[in-house]
Order: structure tokens, then C-alpha cells, then sequence
């Protein structure tokens, strides 16, 4: 199964184990092929990000000692095959960088974590540089860059940093365009704009939607931004879902039973082998086709746990659209009331983990 678009989600996610997890596991996440995500959650024992059956993980592949990485790219399984990603060998704890081998040329990706007192940016050029032999057909460089410069910030904040300008450096030697529209705030407790995506030539000419996507939001003090990508992608198909047995009609299972139960010629002895067989099989034929009668197909997404239910999909949106609301009108009111919901989200997240 193919598709010809490459989609992107990108959030820092502020530690948070909770809004880890739910990103990982919210159906909403299944359309995406890659998600970019910054300050992640990493458990200290396992010496890990959290591990998804659903999404392959790249953790950088220089490990800090001293703290955890904070950057992380999760391949979409039933998108792309494990046999077209190769993680490329950056020498930083907070970068990752990731190639997908396409229909012609290869996809180069990169997941920046700038910390504001240690940049990384100059390992990142210089690294860069020396991928020039490489013929890649799209190159995505995104993350949270911490730093502040005209060319992306709001025109009412006007701080201009020196890092800014190595970012700024870095992007015209490597021919990267910024493809988030310049002004897009994705910090809103400060109004500024540190979570940035640029990208080569192609890129910006192929790229179809480059903005903040108000309906992922999972709650973090970070705006996630949404990357579309018109290109072509192998997927991978899907297995055949079961039945839901939880939201079976069992009064209508019982009486298509009795039905075919009585309509359905069994031995009246089994005496041999082959009776009991035929018994046997005839059985399971008439409870088969009652099920099939009576209860739902499951509409699965490949991304949830058994722990994942309605009830935080609905609260990650009643959440959204509290957010939405503060965003218009910035009103303390309306904040307490969005972050109150937020909460809510999460906290429900650690509940259904520890109920399941």
C-alpha cells in the first residue's frame, strides 16, 4: 500500500511522562509518519524514551551520562518499514538524525534539541557538511532551537540572539529555507517563537501544510507543529480487526444462536471420531456466524494500548479547544480553565496506565 504524503508532527513535550505517552498512543496519532519530539519523557532505569509497538525509535546516538537525551524521532511502523530507516551517527546527546530510503532518493531528517547554555548547533553544520556528497531528494531540519531572530520571531519581539545568527548561518550554507510561516508563535507563555522547521529546495516546494496543529495539542507549554510532505511512502498493511466483543448485543447473540442451533442437522449420536468431528465443527459453525450477527468489528488504532479509552480522546479535545479559546481572547479566566482541563488529561493518562 502506498501514499504520497510524508506527515510530520513535531512537539517539545516538556518531560512529561503523561503527554509522552499520550502522543505515543491517541489514535489522532496513527495518520502521522514521524513524530519529532523534544524534552520527551526517558525513564532512568530502562535508560530509555518510552517504547511503542506501533512507533520505531531513534534516540540519539551519543548518550549524555550526566542527563537524559532530549530529542527523539518514532517512525510510524505501518508507514514505513524498518528495512527503509538507518539512523545516521551524530555526535550529540540531543540531536537525531534519521535517512528514509524513498522511491528515488533518499529523506534526510533531523530532530534538534538547542539548549539555551550548550548550543549544538555548530556540531550540527558541521555534520551537515560533511552529508554534501549525499543526493537527498528532501531535507527536514526541525525542533526547539531556543534562540530568537527577526527573520522567524512576532514583529513586536524584537530580541535578536548571536546563537540566532549561527542558526541563520547554518541554514544558508546547507541551502535551507524556513518553512514555517516567519511570525507563528510556538512558545505562547513568552509569545515567541523557538520550535522551528527549515528545509531544502524540494521540500518547500513540495511542502503542503507547514503550521501549528491546534488539534494535536496534548497539553504541553509548546504549540506542535505539522509537517506535510507531498511525496511517496511505502505502507505497510494492516492485519484483519476482530470483533469488539465489549459492545456485543448478547440478547441478539443468544436468540441468532437458538436460531441456527435449530436449523442446523447435528448427529443425533457420536459414537466415532469422525461424529464428534462433525459435532464439533457444525458447533463452532452456528456460534461463528451468531457473533458475526451480533457484535461489532473492532476499529482499532494500531497506536493504542488496551490502557488507551474514548474518554481521553474526547479530553485531549475538550482541552484543544479550551486552548483555543485562551489563545483568542487571553483571558485569566479562560487560562484556568484550559489548564484545568489539561490537567485533567493528564492525570487521567496515569490513571488508565495504572488501572490497566
Amino acid at each position: 500500500m502506498s501514499t504520497t504524503q510524508l506527515r510530520i508532527l513535531q512537539n517539545n513535550l516538556h518531560k512529561n511522562k503523561e503527554r509522552t505517552h499520550g502522543i505515543l498512543n491517541d489514535p489522532d496519532m496513527k495518520n502521522y509518519t514521524i513524530l519529532m519530539l523534544q524534552e520527551q519523557y526517558w525513564f532512568p532505569y530502562t535508560k530509555s524514551s518510552p517504547i511503542h509497538h506501533s512507533w520505531a525509535l531513534f534516540e540519539p546516538s551519543i548518550q549524555n551520562t550526566e542527563r537524559a537525551p532530549r530529542a527523539a524521532i518514532y517512525v510510524n511502523k505501518n508507514q514505513l518499514p524498518a528495512a527503509k530507516i538507518s539512523q545516521l551517527p551524530m555526535p550529540s546527546s540531543d540531536v537525531v538524525v534519521i535517512q528514509i530510503s524513498a522511491s528515488q532518493k533518499p529523506i534526510l531528517l533531523i530532530n534538534i534539541y538547542n539548549p539555551c547554555n550548550e548550543s549544538v548547533l555548530t556540531t550540527v553544520h558541521t555534520y551537515l557538511q560533511s552529508l554534501r556528497n549525499q543526493d537527498y531528494e528532501f531535507i527536514i531540519m526541525g525542533g526547539d532551537f531556543n534562540c530568537h531572530h527577526p527573520m522567524w520571531n512576532p514583529q513586536s519581539y524584537t530580541r535578536h540572539d548571536e546563537e540566532a545568527d549561527t542558526l541563520v548561518d547554518l541554514a544558508a550554507d546547507l541551502g535551507l529555507s524556513l518553512m514555517i510561516p516567519p511570525g507563528t508563535i510556538t512558545y505562547p507563555n513568552a509569545g515567541t517563537a523557538i520550535d522551528l522547521v527549515w528545509g531544502n529546495n524540494p521540500a518547500v516546494h513540495n511542502v503542503l501544510k507547514c503550521q501549528i496543529a491546534e488539534n494535536q495539542d496534548h497539553g504541553s507549554d509548546h504549540l506542535p507543529i505539522e509537517t506535510i510532505l507531498d511525496i511517496n511512502a511505502e505502507k505497510t498493511v494492516l492485519n484483519e480487526p476482530g470483533f469488539n466483543y465489549a459492545k456485543a448485543n448478547w440478547d441478539q447473540f443468544k436468540n441468532q444462536l437458538e436460531m441456527h442451533i435449530s436449523s442446523t442437522s447435528f448427529p443425533k449420536t457420536c459414537t466415532t471420531l469422525a461424529d464428534i468431528d462433525t459435532y464439533t465443527e457444525q458447533l463452532i459453525n452456528v456460534i461463528q456466524m451468531a457473533v458475526k450477527e451480533s457484535t461489532p468489528i473492532k476499529k482499532p488504532s494500531p497506536h493504542s494500548k488496551h490502557w488507551w479509552n474514548e474518554q481521553l480522546t474526547e479530553l485531549r479535545r475538550q482541552a484543544n479547544r479550551l486552548r483555543k479559546v485562551y489563545r483568542k481572547t487571553r483571558n485569566d479566566i479562560d487560562r484556568e480553565a484550559w489548564r484545568r482541563k489539561a490537567n485533567e488529561y493528564t492525570k487521567e493518562i496515569a490513571k488508565a496506565k495504572i488501572a490497566k
